[in-house]
């Protein structure tokens, strides 16, 4: 069996229609479909940019998805999707990755300790910050100090 074209699909169609009342009538439905797909995609990616410049001026703060839902009025579930579908990481691996960015600026401009980092940049626990600096960087040690350029962490 041959698959018709698109060309036979839409002539088609327009046989069909007795009145040309049904031909606009069927364009105008398609037309608003996309226009409210766009709004849509507009007020996803307007979330998606509050949420993100809320984590990056935010980071060193407890954040939780939860915490997160709240601030923004939004159901949880809704809210990951979003920022999982306009970034293609988990909100809970982007707030990782903006912290050992953050962490890792600090220990090349500072001498302080690891747990005074690890605090500054969220994470209250220093153990569960190296672990996050593992999964990001794929390593249990990274270079830093600003005086001897190489601080390592185990």
């Amino acid at each position: 069996m041959k698959m018709p074209t698109c060309y036979s699909i839409v002539e088609s169609f327009f046989r069909s229609c007795y009145e040309l009342e049904e031909i606009g009538d069927y364009f105008l439905a398609i037309i608003t479909k996309y226009l409210e797909r766009e709004q849509e995609n507009r007020e996803e990616s307007t979330y998606y940019h509050n949420i993100k410049t809320y984590i990056d001026y935010h980071y060193s703060e407890p954040i939780s998805l939860q915490s997160l839902s709240h601030e923004f009025g939004m159901n949880p579930s809704y809210l990951s999707t979003i920022f999982k579908k306009t970034t293609g990481v988990k909100l809970s691996q982007y707030l990782m990755n903006v912290r050992v960015k953050k962490a890792c600026e600090l220990l090349m401009q500072s001498n302080n300790a690891i747990s005074d980092i690890a605090e500054a940049v969220g994470y209250e626990d220093a153990q569960y910050f190296l672990s996050g600096v593992q999964k990001s960087n794929g390593t249990n040690a990274f270079a830093v100090s600003k005086t001897s350029h190489q601080k390592i962490i185990q």
